[in-house]
């Protein structure tokens, strides 16, 4: 994966460890780059990943930039967690809010 801001080379394993909140209602997480410490929005779904970008100042509304399909990904969200399993790992990304 790359970042939506400089373009630099991430792992989507060192992403999900590094997060730093999730939106569960989204299916998002919300990952730094440390090349140019600019976010990213990362969008999970069951067998689908998503680089997207709000379109709007409210976030109401969203463009997916880069898309991969990956095979292992899973996907629960609860009110306080959102829970992916990649690659026979799970990974809890607390809530924002």
């Amino acid at each position: 994966m790359n970042c939506i801001n400089c373009k630099a080379s991430f792992n989507l394993e060192f992403a999900l460890s590094n997060s730093v909140f999730s939106w569960p209602e989204m299916q998002t997480i919300w990952y730094v780059c440390p090349d140019c410490n600019k976010g990213n929005h990362i969008r999970f779904n069951s067998k689908k990943v998503e680089l997207i970008k709000s379109v709007t100042n409210n976030g109401t509304s969203w463009e997916t930039v880069h898309d991969y399909f990956e095979s292992t990904i899973d996907v629960r969200i609860d009110s306080k967690y959102l829970h992916v399993w990649y690659n026979g790992k799970h990974f809890e990304i607390e809530s924002q809010v």
